[in-house]
């Protein structure tokens, strides 16, 4: 609840909304299923539980000034889906922290998409799952992070 608070008020010093900032996550979504579909990757589906995380870990970013995929108290990203609850056998994650473009969503995308390690995440067909969280600091930087997953099934 608090990081929610934290990413709320944040986006309000810039005068963005909760819910300009859930566009800019679709938006991203959106982009990244594109460029799949360009190079004739199956899309992925929209995981809100990875969404929260990916949100948390924006947040976070943005909130305690580190920009990396090792949170200092919360570890990596498989630690964040395991202390989530999240059953998952392949993830992976991407970050981006854009200032001072007019369309933070497509500088994000186009610098992964340069990014061989980035670009490899997002046309992995081994994954199936994904959720984005956008962070916006009072100094109008935008964290950016896309988790990418591939469950566990789930055991009867």
């Amino acid at each position: 609840m608090f990081f929610s608070l934290a990413l709320l008020a944040c986006s309000l010093r810039l005068g963005a909304s909760a819910q300009d900032v859930r566009a800019l996550e679709r938006r991203t979504f959106e982009a990244i299923n594109r460029e799949r579909r360009r190079r004739e990757v199956p899309e992925l589906a929209w995981n809100e539980a990875l969404a929260k995380l990916a949100r948390s870990h924006s947040a976070r970013m943005a909130e305690k000034g580190f920009f990396s995929h090792q949170d200092p108290e919360r570890g990596y990203l498989e630690d964040r889906l395991d202390k989530a609850g999240i059953a998952w056998m392949r993830c992976a994650e991407n970050l981006s922290q854009v200032a001072g473009y007019d369309d933070p969503v497509a500088e994000g995308v186009e610098g992964w998409l340069k990014s061989p390690g980035h670009r490899r995440n997002l046309l992995d067909r081994g994954v199936t799952q994904t959720g984005v969280g956008v962070a916006i600091r009072g100094d109008g930087a935008y964290f950016f992070t896309q988790i990418f997953l591939f469950p566990r099934p789930v055991e009867r």
